[in-house]
């Protein structure tokens, strides 16, 4: 049977993004019982991370200063960090390089010579 709550819960907004109800999750942190019964609710501690090496490598990169600035604003615009963003092309141009395409420009002539 379940148990009816004696009072009127608030609305969880709908997000336009992960980033976006993360953020709203962080700043509603202490008030989360007002959106949703807390009653049956079980504290989960989180795991150990282990040992992380091996799977990230950190990157010295230079950019020059007017692509780092426009690689923020979109960042910004996105309501993610640039770093984020600059994985995310990555990515994205990566799985694009990696797929077998029709359209695929031929191979430069350096490439095909070797």
């Amino acid at each position: 049977m379940v148990k009816e709550s004696k009072r009127t819960l608030k609305r969880i907004p709908a997000f336009r993004s992960e980033a976006e109800e993360a953020r709203w999750y962080g700043v509603h942190r202490d008030d989360l019982h007002e959106y949703m019964d807390m009653d049956d609710a079980e504290l989960v501690e989180p795991k150990a991370n282990g040992d992380r090496s091996g799977m990230t490598q950190a990157l010295s990169l230079r950019l020059p200063q007017r692509l780092l600035t426009g690689l923020r604003r979109v960042a910004e615009q996105q309501e993610i960090s640039y770093q984020m963003l600059i994985k995310q092309w990555l990515t994205e141009r990566l799985a694009q390089e990696s797929a077998p395409s029709i359209t695929r420009r031929p191979q430069s002539r350096r490439s095909r010579a070797a």
